[in-house]
């Protein structure tokens, strides 16, 4: 990690949302990314939990749920880290060199001060509205985990809750275009 948290998670944030990323991640992986977001954003999650029967909902709280507790450096650290593992072509750049100071002597008793700064650094507030192509991309494999979760269910469901849910996924999937 670099010196300033703040921006290797804004550099983090720019990879995924600019595409960049061309790894396939797992569900777990993105639930993680989500959590994370979530944390560093909004802090410990104090909402109520969702329906277990809300698949979805109930996963991206659980997985915000589990980072508790943990300030809003760690969790861009965390994250940082994550998506370093998961796509080993994301890499922070070097440190910049200390910034140098040269004195030059004028023909009077006056002394200039230069000072070197890498320009690629940059102040920036961070996006407010974070990855929404990831979380798309997040919540169409959380749909498709509720297709797998449903063969479980099927032996405890009748057929026609197993076709609603299959529609209501469908539904989910249809709507927001993700496949």
């Amino acid at each position: 990690m670099g010196k300033n948290v703040q921006t290797d998670f804004d550099l983090a944030l720019n990879h995924i949302k600019t595409g960049k990323s061309y790894v396939s991640t797992s569900s777990e992986d993105k639930l993680k990314f989500y959590a994370l977001f979530k944390q560093v954003k909004s802090g410990d999650n104090d909402t109520a939990e969702p329906s277990r029967f809300n698949v979805v909902a109930h996963a991206k709280w659980k997985a915000w749920k589990s980072y508790a507790g943990k300030s809003k450096e760690e969790a861009m650290e965390l994250y940082v880290q994550h998506l370093q593992h998961v796509d080993p072509s994301f890499k922070l750049p070097k440190s910049p060199p200390a910034p140098t100071i040269t004195v030059e002597k004028e023909k009077s008793t006056s002394a200039s001060v230069s000072k070197q700064v890498d320009p690629s650094i940059e102040d920036k507030e961070p996006d407010s509205e974070g990855p929404s192509s990831f979380l798309m991309s997040l919540l169409g494999c959380l749909a498709v985990i509720g297709f797998g979760i449903s063969g479980f269910l099927y032996t405890t469901l009748s057929h026609q809750a197993l076709l609603f849910l299959g529609i209501f996924v469908s539904g989910i999937v249809g709507v927001f275009g993700v496949f």
